[in-house]
């Protein structure tokens, strides 16, 4: 790893694979390196329903992008019981997935995690937050 690491939201992820900007911007410091990813399997089947459930891919090309992604990254799931830190529930196991890798980075849009700012030692950034990060190393 050359970088720091970082767990990306589903949504980040989602963004990604599907549309050019900040979030295919993440995908590629991942690519070349720059970064390195961890993941646990809640939000790779996140990524893989949205794909197909909302933006309309065909299953086999999101389980395509799904198993791209998940050789990208180093997958840790989160031990024990999940505790409720999120205003919306559903986002409790993708932040418990950050601090079981010790990773040094979430990296989201969602505004329910980002007003949280730090959780276990993990610093909850925004998409522009790591892109910047990343230029200045």
């Amino acid at each position: 790893m050359s970088g720091p690491s970082v767990v990306l939201d589903s949504n980040v992820i989602i963004s990604g694979l599907a549309f050019v900007g900040s979030p295919s911007k993440c995908l590629d410091l991942v690519i070349q390196g720059n970064v390195d990813l961890i993941c646990c399997r809640y939000i790779l089947d996140e990524v893989g329903e949205k794909l197909v459930g909302k933006l309309g891919f065909p299953d086999d090309r999101a389980a395509w992008a799904v198993r791209k992604v998940e050789s990208l990254a180093r997958m840790v799931e989160p031990v024990g019981p999940l505790r409720c830190v999120c205003r919306d529930p559903k986002d409790d196991p993708i932040i418990a997935c950050a601090p079981q890798a010790k990773t040094d980075y979430l990296v989201t849009g969602d505004k329910d995690l980002l007003v949280i700012e730090t959780y276990e030692k993990v610093r909850i950034i925004t998409l522009k937050n790591l892109i910047d990060l990343t230029a200045t190393t």
